[in-house]
């Protein structure tokens, strides 16, 4: 008797209260519905491209050591790294990781291992396909510009040549792993390698190999720290092909990769990145006379198809440049 009693109970105050309930449950999920279109709406007035996260985001990059002819680049590569991410508008603090002087194929496997989260290398089909590039060439191309390193004696000779063909009956130096070998072959320029840079100057010295290209952004601070009786760097001549720097992270590494892209774009907008890339490298090239040498151009014949050379703002331009 008592069990009937009180299941009559229950039913009857579930069923007086049950418009009470269905009303309480749905003036809850209307608050909630409320709730999350308000942040949704706060989300889209942020600014573009801004990140407002507010963690902090530690970034580990390389710091080479132990060659004063590469500090310049290096400190360069990292005040673009810094720029990149002050822009982007999400906190970040930068790591060094010291290294000694390293090749790109070390370097890959530091940032597969773990050992550091970006570097900056020349790029190659084969790079991007194991890591992550960020597609803003850094140097503006000016890696693919080239002047070259040759014996003093020999000023008077390459001052006579004007074609590519005339080139290629002297011998380029090159170091064995260097990504440019490819280049220089296709075109049919006669090549010699040696161990590392160093190496190749002695090379050259030694009368092994006729001249050795590098890069505007290498050779005069190669001069000064290398230079010795014998060597002069050739005044008529430039080599050209396409070439990039890129920041590059793990494939894995999304975040970072964004977030570099995002701070980059947003500099070359505001002009931020020309004046780092001016102040750096303007009285190099003004240096470098480039106006009154016979350029040279050869393709390249394994560049990827996905580096942005439509983009004239990415690509140095020797018309626009100013020394700082």
């Amino acid at each position: 008797m008592r069990l009937q009693s009180f299941w009559r109970f229950t039913s009857s105050y579930l069923v007086s209260h049950s418009i009470t309930i269905r009303v309480a449950v749905r003036t809850i999920f209307a608050v909630l519905l409320i709730m999350t279109l308000a942040m949704r709406s706060h989300a889209d007035t942020r600014l573009p491209g801004n990140d407002t996260r507010t963690e902090e985001l530690v970034i580990t990059y390389p710091h080479p050591s132990g060659d004063q002819a590469y500090d310049n680049r290096i400190n360069y590569f990292i005040e673009l790294l810094e720029l990149a991410i002050r822009t982007a508008g999400r906190p970040c603090r930068l790591a060094a990781y010291q290294v000694p002087m390293t090749t790109a194929g070390r370097s890959r496997q530091n940032i597969q291992q773990g050992h550091y989260d970006v570097a900056w290398m020349h790029t190659s089909v084969d790079l991007e396909r194991t890591l992550q590039p960020v597609r803003v060439p850094l140097l503006k191309g000016l890696i693919g510009w080239r002047l070259f390193f040759i014996r003093e004696q020999d000023t008077e000779k390459f001052a006579h040549i004007k074609t590519l063909q005339e080139l290629s009956k002297q011998i380029a130096g090159q170091g064995y792993d260097y990504p440019d070998n490819i280049i220089l072959e296709a075109s049919h320029l006669a090549l010699r390698t040696g161990l590392h840079r160093n190496n190749v100057l002695q090379m050259l010295l030694k009368n092994r190999v006729d001249y050795f290209p590098r890069s505007i952004t290498e050779i005069y601070d190669e001069w000064r720290v290398f230079g010795e009786p014998g060597l002069a760097i050739e005044r008529s001549l430039a080599l050209k092909y396409p070439s990039a720097f890129y920041f590059f992270v793990a494939k894995d590494n999304v975040e970072l990769a964004e977030l570099l892209n995002r701070g980059l774009q947003k500099a070359i907008i505001s002009g931020e990145f020309d004046k780092v890339f001016n102040r750096y490298f303007g009285d190099i090239i003004a240096r470098s006379n480039l106006s009154s040498r016979t350029i040279l151009s050869i393709p390249h014949p394994t560049l990827s198809a996905t580096i942005p050379l439509e983009k004239p703002e990415y690509w140095f331009d020797p018309v626009s440049i100013s020394p700082r």
